[in-house]
């Protein structure tokens, strides 16, 4: 596998890896690498470092590293590379420099305020810093790596030589069809380059010892274009995307290079872990054993291709366990120091030696990587080895076997073309269909190929070249009958800004987004549906009567919850909606629904599904209703024996019902309507969406607007202001992290500190009897969290000594908390239920057969199997945000990091009644590998913030890919793309003269060149004699010596600038919508591509006016009468300005908090137009500006984000 990371800038990039490299490499002499203490020396890879005059290939040396990725520059000469890197000093460096600057007259209590302020001051914004390169980490499998370990050197050769092609064979993949740049306005314009430029670093082991083979490739974020220009990374929508295909692609390059090589075959770990069940599956299927066959095994095991193990055949999974150690050992608590510092010292310890220590603490914690010999190693590993099986004879059948196999390598390593019948194609590109269609609503090239890879993942091919054939020719397939998302950019596109494949650059292949037409259907189904009227509905005589009666604890329901039920009851629709945030009271909304259907339609006329079985169970004792897994349902309500059913008239209340897949809805859609039954889709547009396909809840609700049924009083919070920061939080707006840290409900710190702390929390709250959950951001934290749980309730003598084994190794001691993660119908509890996935047990006695009898909330007991318990269930002190969503406890401690989303957030922080806090890891990451880059804990909350991670439906992602390709927005970057390009051509020249060739080369490639090019540009506009300006601010003074030449120059012609606007009147800009510079050129094909998108521009804006004015939007209301010509023409750059920049204000240009320097010189025209309106149009209403800078809109705008009106807390 290829995980990858960014590394910022500065000499701790590089400085780990060559701190490992053996001290004769380092030297540069030649090294025995199995006796030397020490990886081998780095080395260039990529077709980029050709550009630079390096050699692939060659060592590289400690200098050339901290040149390239400590600067940026040139790592033989020095030379910067476009601009050079930011390096900004460490956070503990930022602190103790400002402490330091302290008046050392200030008393203890002024001096701890203002430390205390400091620290907050830079943990909460860490200072922009450069993005030196990507650390992509080749991983090969742990059998692989196993093999490796105890194999004789001759075999190990031959393994590491099959990493080393599979590396080598991804990278340029990597380099064809993920490495980018992009330049222009906004970056609308993606560019082919000429290659990588990366540093590889061979490691053996892992941080504990296991062995690891594998390889460290950095790449720098510099690539260099077709016209010699040195760029970055387009990382956004190139190489980011493009990770986990590469991951997919190495994987099965490496699996054919060690089949072809040592002839080893391949099995799935499922097969491997149960060969009872496999050999039963083969002699049912009559199947003979083949890598092919053990996919299929899986797959009836409901194993995903996307979640498949593969490992080298014939090494025991006991063994791989053995070699797979985690460390879960976590820094000090906080409040750990605090004690330990009081009663050392018998004071208290001030804020910043608290933050020193904890840091410091932090580093003693975590476990150096020691360098040894590869031969130390490997005495080591092969004693650990001997405790399981005979390394020596398993090694040696593996190659017996492989030897013997590759005598027969032309049956099953196969050519591209073996591929060539149609059929075979086909098939193979209708199961990634099926599965593209169950997995996303709409997905890219790279998805696609992604799931081609896992596809043809089990046959051998004879090269990469082979399968890179074979894996193409499904994508076309693939794609052939996919329905795009995204329209075709139909404007010119030069042949500057042409790729390769003939695609423009303003709309590059991989931007584009695809879907089936299965999913559109059954989309398109759905919402026809979900505006269809059946006539299924409550009298309003039953209405009026019980509506406003108490329910049995004689509760009330309030104002929106009154209005929601009326509604759905009332509306006859065969589909209907209730939305509501975390809190809202949607139960008990849905238990007078409930109570008044059954009235009109009979006993036992509503009935419940939901995402889990565990879930399902609460929604049916909450209702008194029956429940079902949404998943189960389906699944046993078709096939030629359904024991499901719907029945007319039924309520069929799907609850969660954003976590439901689009196709497992459009089937509950078509049993209702053959049932004649009504739906209830209950949920919030906020939360947690599908694992799968979907997004269609969100659709739905959008689609039925202020008549969707949306409850917005929030009733869960003890506290008044968490349930506003609630409604805050779930709308996305950064007021929310205010109250949440005005609060103290924010800690933060490395990832290590906050597990250390969440788990101190957790331990208090239970200490005094709260009912606590720790929820992780991954499962690795979660079996930490768990393991420190567990320890901490043993030392407290919670738990008993008796355990049994439980999933991933660990142990369920009696009194340990545990969750099911099965549904086992065959195992009934002592009030005669099955046991059901995610309910939660207590070990109450352990058998000496190794069974466990475990206890429920209701006090029901079941004797789990042992089976069960080592395969299904887990500590359940700690859990993930997807499996907490839907429970309510006493207080929540929530992990968050850079990769939470906002949904995630959400979830997490409104589980707890009483209290919820965020752990935010910030700063920087717990390793002494490359130093990645550094973040504030409210950058990384703002950043959550802005990441929705929700899954939006094909037929709203059409609509947003129309709306984007169309924009002013992009109209108008492409067309100051290409006016720029002409600008360089036009005065690139002039410079040179000015300059002298060698300083106008090196500012070529200086990021500031572009923006004096700009300005320029704005010189000639002016009407100024251009050349003489320029030549005025070139031989000012000396430039040579300048630090930067181009920003000198580029505010001398600023000043000269200011200096002709002032004294001469301003020459008319010809401009299009009155917004956008134009341009001319006399070059036809680059003429045609301007004249287009000015055209399109100028459509776009008078289509948006005249919209707005027919909708009578709000903003409009300014404009006056906008009929006349000039009228007319000051509107249409006002709706100009509001399309570019997306602005949804009812003022007209909204709010400008903006630092973005061209929105505020575009806000500049458009409020010059906005006033000529109002001086002409005496009776338009001039509104006030807003108090508020920056105010947003109360809900998500875009048509897959739900409107409705803000939420408000309930009294």
């Amino acid at each position: 596998m290829i995980s990858m990371v960014k590394i910022a800038s500065g000499e701790d990039a590089w400085r780990y890896f060559h701190d490992s490299v053996a001290v004769e490499a380092g030297r540069g002499d030649a090294v025995d690498y199995y006796a030397a203490e020490g990886t081998p020396a780095g080395r260039w890879y990529g077709s980029g470092v050709a550009g630079l005059g390096v050699a692939e290939g060659r060592t590289v040396t400690p200098a050339e590293l901290s040149h390239l990725y400590g600067a940026g520059a040139h790592p033989l000469t020095g030379e910067p590379l476009a601009r050079r890197y930011a390096v900004v000093a460490t956070l503990e460096e930022r602190v103790d420099a400002r402490v330091k600057q302290l008046d050392t007259s200030l008393d203890d209590a002024t001096r701890e305020h203002a430390v205390t302020k400091i620290i907050a001051e830079e943990t909460a914004h860490a200072p922009a810093s450069s993005v030196a390169g990507f650390e992509l980490v080749f991983n090969p499998p742990k059998s692989v790596s196993v093999l490796w370990a105890l194999a004789p050197p001759s075999v190990q050769e031959q393994i590491k030589a099959a990493h080393e092609q599979a590396l080598q064979e991804t990278l340029a993949i990597l380099e064809r069809d993920a490495l980018r740049t992009r330049v222009g306005a906004g970056g609308v314009a993606q560019l082919e380059v000429l290659g990588a430029v990366a540093t590889g670093f061979d490691h053996w082991d892992s941080r504990d010892g296991d062995p690891q083979l594998h390889t460290h490739l950095l790449i720098a974020n510099r690539v260099q274009t077709l016209d010699g220009r040195w760029r970055t990374i387009d990382s956004r929508h190139a190489l980011s995307p493009h990770v986990v295909t590469l991951s997919e692609a190495y994987d099965a390059a490496l699996m054919d290079a060690l089949s072809n090589r040592l002839g080893v075959q391949w099995t799935e770990r499922t097969a491997a872990v149960d060969e009872r069940g496999f050999a039963r599956f083969l002699q049912d299927r009559g199947l003979s054993d083949s890598q092919e066959a053990r996919a299929l095994f899986a797959d009836a095991n409901g194993v995903a291709a996307r979640n498949r193990k593969w490992e080298i055949a014939g090494i025991p999974p006991r063994l791989l366990d053995e070699f797979s150690q985690r460390s879960t050992a976590i820094a000090k608590a906080k409040d750990d120091l605090i004690d330990e510092y009081r009663a050392a010292t018998g004071k208290e310890p001030s804020r910043f030696q608290v933050w020193r220590m904890r840091n410091q603490a932090t580093r003693r914690t975590r476990t150096a990587k020691t360098v040894r010999s590869l031969e130390q190693l490997s005495e080591d590993w092969r004693e650990r080895a001997a405790r399981i099986t005979d390394p020596d004879e398993l090694v040696a059948d593996i190659v017996r076997a492989g030897s013997a196999r590759l005598a027969e390598q032309g049956r099953w390593s196969l050519r591209g073309d073996d591929l060539a019948d149609v059929l075979d194609i086909q098939e193979v590109a209708g199961r990634v269909l099926a599965t593209l269609a169950e997995a996303r609503a709409t997905w890219t090239r790279a998805n696609a190929m992604a799931e081609i890879h896992r596809a043809l993942k089990p046959i051998t091919f004879r090269s990469i070249l082979d399968r890179d054939n074979a894996s193409r020719r499904v994508l076309q397939r693939v794609i052939d009958q996919a329905v795009a998302v995204t329209p075709r950019n139909p404007m010119h596109a030069p042949r500057e800004f042409r790729q390769s494949d003939g695609a423009s650059a303003f709309a590059p292949t991989s931007r584009e987004l695809f879907t089936t037409q299965r999913l559109l259907d059954a989309e398109r189904r759905l919402l026809n549906a979900a505006s269809h009227q059946t006539g299924l509905r409550v009298d309003a005589a039953i209405l009026e009567g019980r509506l406003d009666e108490p329910d049995r604890q004689g509760r009330m329901l309030g104002s929106d919850q009154r209005d929601a039920v009326a509604m759905i009851a009332a509306s006859g629709l065969a589909i209907d909606v209730l939305v509501g945030p975390a809190g809202a009271g949607k139960t008990t909304t849905l238990a007078k629904l409930r109570e008044l259907w059954e009235q009109q339609h009979g006993q036992n006329s509503v009935i419940g599904l939901a995402p889990s079985a565990s879930a399902a169970k609460v929604l049916g004792e909450a209702l008194e209703i029956e429940t079902e897994n949404t998943a189960m349902w389906i699944t046993g309500s078709t096939g030629p024996a359904p024991r499901f059913a719907m029945r007319s008239g039924q309520l069929v209340i799907v609850d969660e019902a954003g976590m439901s897949g689009t196709l497992a809805l459009d089937e509950l859609r078509a049993q209702s309507e053959r049932a004649g039954a009504k739906l209830l889709l209950v949920g919030d547009w906020a939360q947690l969406g599908a694992v799968g396909a979907g997004g269609m809840f969100v659709t739905i609700a959008a689609s039925r607007g202020k008549d969707a049924a949306e409850l917005d009083q929030v009733w869960r919070f003890t506290a008044e202001w968490e349930r506003d920061a609630s409604v805050l939080l779930r709308l996305g707006d950064s007021a929310a992290i205010d109250a949440y840290a005005a609060h103290d409900r924010v800690e933060s710190g490395t990832s290590e500190q906050m597990l250390a702390d969440a788990l101190s929390a957790w331990k208090q709250d239970v200490a005094d009897g709260r009912d606590a959950l720790l929820i992780a951001s991954d499962n690795s934290q979660v079996r930490t969290l768990n393991e420190h749980a567990q320890q901490w309730l043993r030392a407290a003598g919670r738990l008993g000594e008796a355990s049994v084994e439980i999933l991933e190794r660990m142990r369920a001691h009696i009194g340990d908390r545990i969750v099911s993660r099965s549904n086992n119908r065959t195992l009934r509890d002592s009030a005669g239920e099955w046991v059901r996935n995610g309910q939660e047990w207590v070990v109450v006695r352990i058998r000496r057969n190794g069974e466990a009898v475990v206890e429920n909330t209701e006090r029901a007991r079941v004797t789990m199997p042992v089976d069960y318990l080592r395969d299904h269930v887990q500590l359940a002190y700690a859990t993930t945000a997807h499996r907490s969503q839907g429970r309510t406890v006493d207080t929540a401690h929530v992990l968050v990091d850079e990769s939470t989303s906002r949904e995630v957030f959400y979830v997490g922080m409104t589980r707890g009644k009483h209290s919820n806090r965020a752990y935010v890891t910030a700063g920087l990451a717990d390793t002494d590998a490359t130093r990645q880059l550094e973040r504030g804990w409210r950058d990384v909350l703002e950043s959550v913030l802005r990441s929705t991670g929700a899954e939006t439906s094909a037929t709203a992602t059409i609509t947003r890919e129309h709306e984007r390709m169309s924009s002013i927005r992009q109209l108008a970057a492409e067309y100051e793309t290409l006016a720029a390009h002409v600008a360089h051509e036009r005065y690139g020249p002039l410079l040179a003269d000015a300059l002298g060739a060698q300083l106008h080369d090196q500012l070529r490639h200086h990021g500031g060149y572009d923006a004096l090019v700009a300005l320029i540009r704005r010189v000639d506009e002016q009407g100024l004699p251009v050349r003489d300006v320029v030549s005025d601010a070139v031989r000012a003074r000396q430039l040579h010596n300048a630090t930067d030449a181009a920003a000198v120059v580029h505010q001398r012609l600023t000043d000269r600038l200011a200096v002709a606007a002032a004294s001469r009147p301003g020459r008319h800009r010809e401009q299009i919508a009155g917004l956008v510079p134009s341009i001319t050129t006399d070059n036809a094909d680059m003429r045609r591509a301007l004249e287009e998108r000015a055209a399109a521009i100028v459509m776009r804006a008078n289509t948006v006016l005249d919209i707005a004015l027919s909708d009578r939007e709000p903003w409009t209301e300014r404009l006056g009468d906008a009929s006349g010509e000039g009228g007319r023409s000051a509107a249409i750059t006002v709706a100009a300005y509001r399309d570019k920049w997306g602005v949804t204000d009812a003022d007209p240009l909204g709010p400008i908090d903006d630092l973005n320097h061209q929105r505020r010189a575009d806000y500049t025209v458009a409020k010059g137009a906005l006033d000529r309106i109002e001086q002409t149009s005496p009776d338009s209403p001039r509104s006030p500006r807003r108090g508020l800078v920056g105010a947003r809109p109360q809900v998500p705008t875009e048509l897959h984000e739900h409107r409705g009106p803000r939420l408000r807390s309930a009294p």
